[in-house]
């Protein structure tokens, strides 16, 4: 889910126990109550305790003792422990629980219904109805969406939004649509794996998500409210199953599809536009910063980055939100490779600077993940010198440091040396290092390797493939450098 406090409307108790769980499930020992209020900074210390007792009480309704629960203890503090399950269901259960959830069923099916039988249904004032649809406009006003409340609530907007939209809430709550109870599936699954055959695609896996789809967008025309006009999607060379869906929809199922990466399809690519357009221009400048910041890229390279750029050019210009399909926790990623971050955070600050109108959150994410998988093993594993003295025997000494390297070399190349070093360790007391135990355990392992980390997010100098000083984004995307950066750089090394 995303991490705006006003995502589609919900409560903002759902999202605060949401961002509990996500927090506790980054912890690797009990944390205090004081601690989780600060660093959340959204409640006060009286109501987390409240909502923490109610969330423990959640998990055991979703899930087995063995699989997950949270560990309140007065003196040690809050602890999650989850064993080979993860959060799906008791979101699920948060998320359709809550009036937003029954509000968008209602518009999902019918597009308009009757609020004061909706009240009575669902035992609410009109009053906190409309608050509810309030939340949701504040929401909805960023993709030109509204919903209208007076007799009777109805949804008014751009219908390739709308349809997003609805896809995008169901699919954050279920996941899968054999999930929900009010949709027949049987008929969404058939179709949707005829699709994936016609995609020739390897991922079966996706069937449910496409099948959530399909009926998202067979619903729509079941109830008479066509694509606009003028939509800009593309267009794919597939022989595709029979349904009542026009090759306008199917093209714009199919653009989403390939826009979210949920297939392994390609639209009709031409030359001009992936090549001779504003946005090639913005691509080369992109390829241009990896290549000063990181390292140069093969041709190949060059042109995976280049239709993965267009997959969000895509989204912009029909302003869907790929960040509500996005699920990769990206601290984690930061502080194992602290160097990467430095890197990725000077790349993108001349980014959005000179692009700022590609510079959304979502862009953001896609930029450092494009980094992250194309960036060499000395920004990922940067080398760092260490050093051991001991009296312990030669063998005993050449152990230790092979358990070193092999414990940490996902964070470091480790390099034992006697004169150049970047820290050294110690099996002796009274010297200046990291004492560490002779027969080595896990604590010592990590407690090196948070160091290793530490010493690489101090290094201040940023190593980069390129030096060169800032220029201004009239200079990248329309002066010399842009003309030197033409369409053959994305084809010649």
């Amino acid at each position: 889910m995303m991490g705006e406090s006003k995502v589609f409307g919900l409560p903002k108790d759902v999202l605060l126990i949401r961002d509990i769980l996500l927090y506790q499930n980054r912890q690797t020992r009990p944390i205090s109550s004081q601690k989780i209020t600060e660093d959340l900074n959204k409640v006060t210390i009286q109501t987390l305790l409240k909502i923490l007792k109610e969330l423990a009480e959640q998990v055991d309704s979703c899930y087995d003792y063995e699989e997950l629960r949270l560990e309140i203890n007065r003196h040690y503090g809050v602890y999650l422990v989850r064993n080979g399950v993860n959060f799906n269901r008791i979101f699920e259960k948060m998320l359709s629980e809550t009036i937003i959830y029954h509000i968008f069923q209602q518009l999902i099916l019918y597009r308009t219904f009757s609020a004061e039988k909706f009240c009575q249904e669902h035992n609410i004032s009109l009053s906190t109805s409309r608050r509810n649809i309030t939340k949701m406009n504040q929401f909805f006003d960023t993709y030109q969406v509204f919903l209208k409340i007076g007799k009777n609530v109805s949804i008014t907007g751009k219908e390739s939004q709308i349809r997003f939209l609805f896809f995008s809430f169901l699919y954050i709550t279920h996941r899968r649509i054999s999930h929900i109870l009010w949709i027949n599936s049987g008929e969404y699954l058939a179709l949707a794996k005829r699709v994936v055959f016609a995609c020739h695609s390897e991922e079966p896996i996706n069937t449910e998500v496409i099948a959530l789809w399909l009926f998202i967008n067979l619903q729509a025309i079941k109830k008479n409210h066509p694509l606009e006009n003028e939509l800009a999607i593309e267009n794919f060379d597939l022989v595709l199953p029979a349904s009542a869906l026009s090759p306008k929809d199917w093209n714009y199922v199919l653009t989403v599809l390939f826009m979210l990466s949920i297939v392994a399809i390609e639209p009709r690519w031409d030359f001009e536009r992936l090549y001779e357009t504003y946005e090639a221009e913005t691509t080369r400048f992109s390829i241009h910063l990896f290549e000063k910041h990181f390292r140069l890229l093969t041709v190949p390279e060059k042109q995976r980055m280049a239709k993965r750029m267009y997959r969000h050019y895509i989204a912009k210009h029909l302003l869907i939100e790929p960040l509500f399909f996005a699920s990769i926790d990206q601290q984690p990623i930061y502080t194992q490779h602290p160097l990467l971050n430095k890197k990725f955070k000077q790349l993108w600050q001349e980014w959005a600077t000179n692009v700022p109108e590609f510079s959304s959150e979502a862009f953001k994410r896609h930029c450092f993940h494009m980094c992250y998988h194309h960036a060499d093993a000395d920004t990922l594993f940067p080398t760092i010198h260490l050093t051991i003295q001991s009296s312990l025997p030669k063998e005993t000494v050449k152990q230790i440091q092979l358990q070193n390297r092999n414990h940490l070399k996902n964070s470091a190349t480790i390099v034992f040396e006697q004169e150049k070093t970047d820290i050294l360790l110690l099996t002796e007391e009274h010297a200046t290092g990291i004492q560490i135990n002779p027969t080595l355990s896990i604590k010592d392992l990590e407690y090196i390797r948070q160091k290793i980390l530490d010493r690489i997010h101090q290094q201040s100098i940023l190593e980069t493939v390129h030096k060169s000083n800032r220029t201004k984004h009239s200079h990248y995307l329309g002066g010399g450098l842009f003309k030197r950066l033409t369409t053959q750089s994305l084809f010649v090394d």
